[in-house]
C-alpha cells in the first residue's frame, strides 16, 4: 500500500543519496496592456496611463533525496540551505496622456512615452513550503523617482502653463513552494516523506515534480504638478497651481507552474541464492555432510547481512555475508546428526535487500543409527545418501554424488576431514569474491 508519512523514522538501511538541482523560468504579464483611465476623477488636471509590461522570473534550488528502508522504501527530500535564488527582470512601456480643464482652458494630448526597466534578485532557503521559515521569497523591483515629462503650453502672450509629471515605479514578485508531486502523493509541508513497496529491481526509481507559485504586482505612483508662468513687464516667474501624489495599481498576476521533473534512481542490493531447500539424506551418527551455497548480489549496491540457523545438528559458516555488485559470497552448511531419526532446520539470511529482507532455506536430514528403520531415502552403496538440493530455478530434486562436490562422504572420524576441507575451500572462495 502506498502511503504518505508525516515524519521519517530512523531506518536501518540507506541507499546512495541523490543530489539534484531545480531550475525553471516563467513569463510574467506576457505583454498584456493595461490602462488606468482618467484619474483622479473630477480633478482640473487628469492623467491617463497606458502600460505594456513584459517580464520573466527565474528560480533555482538545490537539494538531496534519500531512500531508506525496511520494510517499505521511504523517500525523503532535504533542501540545501542558501541554495535558492530568484531573479526577476521586467520592462514597462508607459504612455502618458494629460487632460487639463481650468480657467476656461481645455487641453488633452499624449505627452510622453517612456520605457522603464525593472529587475532584482534574492537568495533564500528552499523549498518555501507551508511551514518553512521563511515560506516566501520576495523580489522588490522598486525604481527611483523619474521625471516623466515637462510640458509647457503658451496660453497667451506672456503667460504659459508648465505641466510636470514625475513617476515612481514599484513592482514585487513573490515566490512560494506549493508541493512536491511524487507518483500518487502530494507532499506539502517540510519533512514530509513518501513511502511505497519495493519493486525488486536493481534501482528504485521515482519521478519528483516541484510546484511553485509566483505572485507579481506592478504599482506606479504619479506626482503631477501644474505651474503658471508669467513673463510680463510687472512680473516674471512661476506659481504652482497644484501638485499631488497619486498611486495607481497597474497590474497583478498569480500563477502556478511545475518545475521540470526530477528523475531519481537509487541503487539497492538484490539477494539471490542457488537453492531453496537442502536435503542431506541419511548421515551416520559418527559422520557429517556439508553443502556450499552461493549468495549472489544481482543489485547495484553492496549486499550485507547476517546468517542464522535453527535445528539440531545443523550449522553454518560464516554467520554473515558481504557481496559486492555482481559478486557472490559462499556459505558452508553442515549436517552432523546428534540423534537418530529425521531432523529439520531453517537457514535464514537477513540482508539489506529491501525487496527480500529475510530469505529462508529449508534443511532436512536423517541421523542413521541401528534403531532407525529404513525409510524412503535413497541410499548409496556405502550408507550415506549425500545432500539433495532443490534449486529455485529447477523444480527437479538433484542428488549429489558422494564422490564429488561439497557433499562428499565423510571420514570415519566424525567428518573432521570433510569439514576442514570444505572450510578451506570456502575461505579460498571468499578471497576470490
Amino acid at each position: 500500500m502506498l502511503a504518505v508519512l508525516l515524519s521519517a523514522a530512523a531506518l536501518a538501511h540507506e541507499s546512495t543519496p541523490q543530489n539534484f538541482i531545480l531550475n525553471d523560468d516563467v513569463e510574467l504579464f506576457s505583454g498584456e496592456e493595461w490602462t488606468t483611465g482618467w484619474v483622479p476623477k473630477g480633478s482640473p488636471i487628469m492623467v491617463q496611463l497606458g502600460l505594456v509590461i513584459d517580464g520573466m522570473a527565474m528560480a533555482e534550488m538545490e537539494g538531496q533525496a534519500d531512500l531508506s528502508w525496511p520494510e517499505a522504501v521511504t523517500l525523503g527530500i532535504t533542501p540545501t540551505p542558501g541554495s535558492g535564488w530568484l531573479d526577476v527582470i521586467a520592462n514597462a512601456a508607459l504612455v502618458a496622456s494629460v487632460k487639463f480643464d481650468e480657467f476656461g482652458y481645455t487641453y488633452e494630448a499624449e505627452v510622453a512615452r517612456e520605457d522603464t526597466d525593472l529587475g532584482g534578485t534574492v537568495v533564500f532557503d528552499p523549498f518555501l513550503l507551508y511551514g518553512d521559515e521563511p515560506d516566501e521569497a520576495v523580489v522588490d523591483l522598486s525604481g527611483e523617482t523619474a521625471e516623466l515629462l515637462t510640458y509647457e503650453q503658451d496660453v497667451f502672450a506672456g503667460v504659459s502653463l508648465v505641466f510636470t509629471l514625475d513617476l515612481i515605479s514599484a513592482a514585487t514578485t513573490t515566490f512560494t513552494g506549493e508541493a512536491w508531486l511524487i507518483e500518487e502523493a502530494e507532499l506539502t509541508v517540510p519533512g514530509e516523506t513518501y513511502e511505497r513497496e519495493p519493486t525488486g529491481e536493481p534501482f528504485e526509481e521515482f519521478d519528483a515534480t516541484f510546484v511553485g507559485a509566483w505572485d507579481s504586482a506592478v504599482d506606479l505612483a504619479l506626482y503631477p504638478s501644474v505651474e503658471v508662468c508669467f513673463d510680463v513687464v510687472l512680473y516674471s516667474g512661476c506659481l504652482e497651481l497644484f501638485g499631488y501624489e497619486f498611486p495607481v495599481e497597474i497590474a497583478s498576476e498569480r500563477m502556478e507552474a511545475e518545475f521540470p521533473t526530477t528523475e531519481l534512481a537509487f541503487p539497492v542490493p538484490l539477494i539471490s541464492v542457488d537453492v531453496s531447500t537442502i536435503e542431506f539424506g541419511r548421515v551416520d551418527m559418527d559422520d557429517d555432510e556439508s553443502y556450499e551455497i552461493d549468495v549472489s548480489n544481482a543489485g547495484e549496491l553492496l549486499l550485507t547481512g547476517d546468517v542464522l540457523i535453527e535445528g539440531d545438528g545443523f550449522s553454518v559458516f560464516p554467520q554473515s555475508i558481504a557481496a559486492d555488485v555482481g559478486a557472490s559470497d559462499p556459505l558452508l552448511v553442515m549436517f552432523a546428526p546428534e540423534a537418530a531419526g529425521s531432523q529439520t532446520g531453517v537457514l535464514t539470511i537477513e540482508s539489506n535487500d529491501p525487496a527480500t529482507p529475510s530469505l529462508q532455506i529449508v534443511l532436512s536430514g536423517v541421523g542413521a543409527g541401528e534403531e532407525v528403520e529404513e525409510d524412503d531415502t535413497t541410499d548409496t552403496e556405502e550408507g550415506g545418501s549425500g545432500p539433495t538440493i532443490n534449486a529455485e530455478t529447477e523444480p527437479e530434486m538433484v542428488v549429489l554424488s558422494t564422490e564429488t562436490g561439497c557433499g562428499c562422504a565423510s571420514s570415519p572420524a566424525r567428518g573432521a576431514g570433510v569439514w576442514a576441507f570444505g572450510l578451506f575451500g570456502l575461505l579460498a572462495a571468499r578471497r576470490r569474491v
